[in-house]
């Protein structure tokens, strides 16, 4: 299990989108960083495949830490 927090400020209100129902949906992307001193993961908002190839990053959201169940 993933325990994460996002920072809803960050959020580009360009890449929200709405469903069918009307519900707005953001896609956002969970990196590894294992190495980092603030979590495991990094939450992030997608971009599309042109955007990575001109080096458009998405705005990073906050952090998540892997939690060991038992």
């Amino acid at each position: 299990m993933i325990k994460a927090t996002i920072n809803l400020s960050r959020i580009d209100s360009k890449r929200v989108r709405y469903d069918d129902n009307g519900d707005e949906l953001l896609d956002i992307v969970i990196i590894p960083t294992p190495n980092s001193k603030h979590g495991d993961h990094m939450i992030a908002e997608s971009v599309s495949r042109s955007e990575r190839m001109a080096n458009v990053r998405g705005n990073i959201l906050g952090n998540g830490t892997n939690v060991v169940r038992r």
